[in-house]
């Protein structure tokens, strides 16, 4: 599926969204993500701007989700 909005909901409360071109070859929701955070193996976090991330997921431009990844540790990324 063509991912093209990533949204993250972050552990304060706000919510992110980043809009991902729609020519993108068909990628994983995990490797778009991963472009926009920064991964801290040491204490298990994933961070956008410095705050953590508690889930995110994408969206197809026909709004459908692409993926569903609840974050509870940084195991699958590896």
């Amino acid at each position: 599926m063509e991912i093209v909005a990533i949204i993250m909901h972050l552990v304060n409360g706000s919510v992110v969204e980043a809009s991902v071109s729609a020519t993108v070859p068909k990628m994983l929701c995990t490797q778009v993500v991963r472009q926009y955070v920064v991964l801290d193996e040491k204490n298990s976090k994933m961070l956008y701007k410095g705050e953590p991330v508690l889930v995110y997921y994408c969206k197809t431009k026909k709004g459908k989700l692409s993926s569903w990844q609840k974050k509870k540790s940084l195991d699958w990324i590896k």
